[in-house]
Parts: C-alpha cells; structure tokens; sequence
C-alpha cells in the first residue's frame, strides 16, 4: 500500500513538473509559476522545479521573494544545505542579484557534480568572460587588450569543461566568446569564422546568430551587426533563448539610440521588459534616452528602475541616476546614491567632484 501511495504522489509530482516545463517553454510564465509553486509547498527540496521558479521570478521581478524557497528547502531537509540542486539555485540567484563573488562561490562548490557541474561551470565561464556586465566589445577605462585575470580564468574553465563530457554546441559558442574577450584580431576572426560555420548547417541558431553580430561590434562594423540583430528581432521568441534574445535586442536598441532613433529603441526596451521584468539594461537605456531629450526627472525615474534591478551594485548607472538627480534638483537623493556607489567603488572616476560636491553645495544656504 505504502509503495503504490508513493508511486501515485511521485507520478503526480512528474505530471505537474512536465506541465509547469510547457508552460515555460510556451512563455506561459504565470501558469509555469503556479505549477512550480505548488509543486514546492509538497516538495520544498525539488531542486529542478526550484531552479526554474527563480528564473521566473526574476521574470516577474520578484526575486525577493527567492530566499524564503531556499529557507523551505533546508528546513525541509537538514542535508539540503549540501546538495548541488540547491548550491546552483542560489548560484543563479546571485548572479541575478549581481553578487557576482557569492555566485562563483556557489558554483565552484558543484562544478564537478554528475548532475549540475556542467551548467555550474557554463555560468561560471560566462560570468569570468564578461564579469562586470558592460559591453563586451568597447574599450575598458585605461586600454588594454583584455589579456585580463578573468579572461584567463574562463580559458582554465573551459578546459575543465571538456573534462566532463561530449562537446555540445553551447561549449563551442563559450569557447567563441571568449575568443573574442581577449579582444585579439586573429581570435575574433576564429570567433567569427566559428560563428560562421555553425550558421552554415543551422542557419536560425541563435547563439551564433547573435555571436556573428557580436564579432561585427569588436570589428567597429555596426552596420553589418545591426543586419543581423534585425534579423534576429523578427524571429518567434523562443524561451530556451531567452538570455541572447535579451542581449540581441538591447544590442539592437542601443545602436538605434546612438542613431537617434529612439522610438525604435524604446520598442526594443519594452519587448525586453514585457519577457523579463527585472531588465535592468532595458530601464537603463530607457534612461539614457529620456536623458538625451533632457527629461531628467523621467531619466532619473528609469535609473531608479535599473538602479533596483541591479540591485544597487552597478556603479556606472548610479553613477547616472544620481547625476539625474541633480540635474533635477533632488540634491538630498543624488548625495545619497553617490555615497552608495562610493561606498563600493571608493576610485569611481568623478561622481566625487562632478555630483556628490556639487550637490552638496547646492543644499547650503
């Protein structure tokens, strides 16, 4: 009796994973919500399902709501706090929540796990080829070839990566980009050649679809990477690429605002939004826009959107929020902010002279 009650609740549980996974490939996000809700309240420790709602709420720009899951899986179990399921959940959560060094460390604890060090060491390497989130292909303060620490990091890793299995064709995209990290010519024409390659058997892939335009940028060819990011915006969004559609519109939305079109751009920003909520690059350029227009306070509302989203970690946009701020004569709030970024970036180039002084001057009677 005992054993056929489990199989019933086990076959149950499978049923509503299957149906939770259909949904989310249809971009159903609210109903895969509720099915990975509910598959939660009877199975705090259901890693897979548990992985998959954070990504949703990150969607639904609920990730606060993340840590509460974690504390149900480990109350659940004592031995969850050691199982690579719910290290690679709080890895993700904190790449989302842009802490990079507790990301890595969640990471690096699984990425030699049967099960998740494959997807453990794919994040890692993603995070190691770009670790500050800025565009890849524009030149660093200071110059530099990006021979950096962290390129050669991300190179060590992705021979780790061979070391567990069969070379699938996101390790071949992984190895590209960071090809094209080292900002070498002759890698970002294997990078390009690679791309190309790949394209020629699976002409709508889109990883190498959006690395070909990524290539082009390193090559100053915008025009070229612009054709294929237009390419790319008309094709059916497809869940399983959620990341690159991301990239490849915001990519296309900001050539379009260094072009002056800014209503193209903003269409761009909220197809980003209407799939990803805590978008932080879409509210950003949203921003820069409404800024270039001199609307600071609606710039300033946009900054404060990404600002959040970024969860107060990325100095370049409170650099810009506050800068906002006392363009709009929020003296109080641009002080505050530039304290905040100071606080973690004590050398961030002129938001101590340009905005903290002069806001603080501007409060004295």
């Amino acid at each position: 009796m005992t054993q056929t009650l489990l199989r019933v609740a086990s076959a149950k549980e499978e049923a509503t994973m299957v149906m939770g996974d259909l949904m989310f490939l249809k971009s159903d996000f609210e109903s895969a919500t509720v099915q990975y809700r509910n598959l939660l309240a009877k199975n705090p420790n259901n890693y897979v399902a548990l992985e998959k709602l954070v990504s949703l709420l990150r969607r639904a720009g609920k990730l606060d709501e993340v840590p509460e899951l974690f504390e149900n899986a480990e109350k659940a179990d004592p031995r969850s706090s050691s199982h690579s399921g719910l290290f690679f959940a709080k890895g993700m959560y904190y790449r989302y929540t842009n802490s990079i060094m507790d990301a890595i460390k969640n990471f690096s604890l699984i990425r030699r796990d049967g099960e998740w060090g494959s997807k453990a060491l794919e994040n890692m390497i993603e995070i190691y080829i770009n670790p500050d989130g800025a565009n890849m292909w524009e030149e660093a303060e200071g110059g530099g070839e990006g021979n950096s620490e962290s390129v050669r990091v991300a190179e060590k890793l992705l021979r780790e990566l061979e070391l567990l299995g069969p070379k699938k064709k996101k390790h071949i995209i992984l190895e590209n980009f960071h090809l094209l990290a080292t900002r070498q010519k002759a890698n970002i024409d294997r990078a390009m050649a690679s791309f190309l390659e790949i394209l020629e058997t699976d002409k709508e892939y889109l990883p190498a679809l959006f690395g070909v335009s990524m290539a082009f940028m390193f090559e100053k060819a915008s025009n070229k990477s612009r054709n294929y990011l237009k390419r790319i915006a008309k094709m059916p969004y497809n869940q399983e690429f959620a990341d690159e559609f991301e990239k490849s519109y915001l990519m296309l939305a900001e050539i379009y605002v260094g072009r002056g079109k800014f209503d193209l751009a903003q269409e761009l920003c909220k197809k980003c939004l209407g799939y990803n909520k805590s978008c932080a690059g879409a509210w950003d350029l949203m921003g820069v826009i409404m800024e270039k227009e001199q609307s600071y306070k609606d710039a300033a509302e946009c900054y404060e959107k990404s600002w959040k989203f970024e969860h107060e970690a990325s100095a370049s946009i409170g650099f810009k929020l506050a800068f906002n701020y006392l363009k709009a004569k929020r003296y109080v709030e641009a002080i505050d902010i530039s304290n905040k970024v100071l606080a973690q970036y004590p050398d961030y180039p002129k938001i101590r002279t340009e905005i903290l002084q002069r806001a603080m001057e501007s409060l004295r009677p």
